[in-house]
């Protein structure tokens, strides 16, 4: 891997992020506010209540039976953030007479600080990916995919313009679990991390815990399921037991919040097209290379792609199907990015062909140049009309 693009395109991204900032006069918003307010709330309050949280971001939020004000978000990303911004605020603390540890959070710096640590992550994804890719391609398409799958996708909005969000460790987990199933050899220890990671894939989102589909087909080709089956349950259970434990502190009950009777799903009326038309989030109109990678997959000869294809028309048809498909305030169907590590196999069958050359005269590099500036033009139009 030429650590060189990978610095600078972490840089360009940096760079977005701060100038993003500097414009618009915050860092934090949408669902990325629940996050942080888990994040902050535990690293410089220690409890789970986020009334001070809920109002420095404006938030207002029913109080549930346990007398707590709710967050239906899952723990997974504040718990990312939690260690950096528990270490730097003791310190803070230690030398700051100005502020209170609680104030500590509220700064912007604080906030800023979870931005790059996201940014950080999603790099560490975009690492295990193209370790992944490089098993079944040459170095040079596996870069390419990597690169393109960074900044062709919403993944490129999710990492410049809104890190402090819970993309940033779906995409992560799932890359790792993607380089376990696929570059590990077939021992005990794989499966109790295989295990872990999906664990904390489905506590980053709920709805991306659909990746136990490609994980149980690859536990199926192994010998000696009984032993790993149990290390791959107990890596799994020894992490989302953070999720039922925080479900039980604010809602009293090991149920999600999701299924409460004010959410569902609507399988038998999926808004299938409207996923991927409507004006506000359609995945054709504004993220048209993920489609692309999507059609890629299928020229893939490896056995397992038919898997991937599966698992990813099961997770359109999850998010088609949920009371609020067209996910709020979302640049593309940001539901979808847990997929991106399966989807840039597609890319990479699409760089490994180079029958594109055919019809356009440009190198790799310049065909994610291009791509990576349409893809910022639709982010801008996003940008100012939402």
């Amino acid at each position: 891997m030429d650590k060189r693009i990978f610095l600078i395109s972490f840089i360009i991204c940096l760079i977005i992020f701060l100038v993003h900032i500097k414009i618009v006069g915050s860092v934090v918003w949408g669902d990325g506010r629940y996050y942080y307010s888990i994040a902050k709330s535990l690293a410089f309050d220690q409890d789970f209540n986020f009334e001070n949280e809920f109002e420095l971001f404006s938030i207002n939020e029913w109080t549930s039976n346990t007398g707590l004000l709710v967050n239906k978000y899952p723990p997974g990303p504040a718990l990312i953030l939690l260690p950096f911004l528990f270490v730097t605020g003791v310190f803070h603390c230690a030398l700051e007479t100005t502020f209170t540890c609680n104030q500590l959070g509220e700064l912007q710096i604080y906030q800023i600080f979870s931005g790059i640590i996201n940014i950080v992550v999603v790099f560490a994804g975009l690492y295990f990916l193209y370790c992944t890719l490089a098993k079944y391609y040459s170095s040079k398409v596996a870069r390419s995919a990597t690169l393109f799958t960074l900044f062709a996708t919403n993944l490129f909005f999710y990492t410049s313009f809104d890190p402090v969000n819970s993309h940033a460790a779906s995409f992560f987990f799932a890359s790792v679990l993607f380089f376990i199933l696929l570059t590990q050899k077939q021992n005990l220890i794989k499966w109790l991390f295989a295990g872990i990671s999906l664990g904390w894939i489905a506590i980053s989102r709920t709805i991306d815990g659909l990746l136990i589909i490609p994980a149980v087909y690859f536990f199926m080709q192994e010998n000696d399921r009984m032993r790993k089956g149990i290390l791959f349950t107990t890596g799994f259970v020894s992490i989302f037991t953070i999720q039922i434990i925080f479900w039980l502190t604010i809602y009293g009950t090991f149920l999600s919040p999701y299924l409460d009777g004010n959410e569902g799903f609507s399988f038998f009326n999926p808004q299938l097209s409207r996923l991927l038309l409507n004006q506000n989030t359609g995945l054709l109109l504004w993220t048209p290379f993920v489609f692309l990678g999507f059609l890629g997959l299928f020229k893939v000869k490896e056995k397992f792609i038919k898997i991937f294809i599966v698992t990813i028309l099961i997770m359109f048809y999850f998010i088609s199907s949920w009371s609020s498909w067209d996910q709020g305030g979302s640049f593309g169907i940001r539901m979808l990015i847990s997929c991106l590590p399966m989807i840039s196999f597609g890319f990479a069958e699409i760089f490994k062909r180079e029958k594109w050359k055919k019809y356009i005269n440009l190198n790799p590099h310049q065909v994610i140049f291009v791509s990576a500036t349409v893809n910022i033009i639709f982010i801008i139009i996003y940008l100012l009309t939402h």
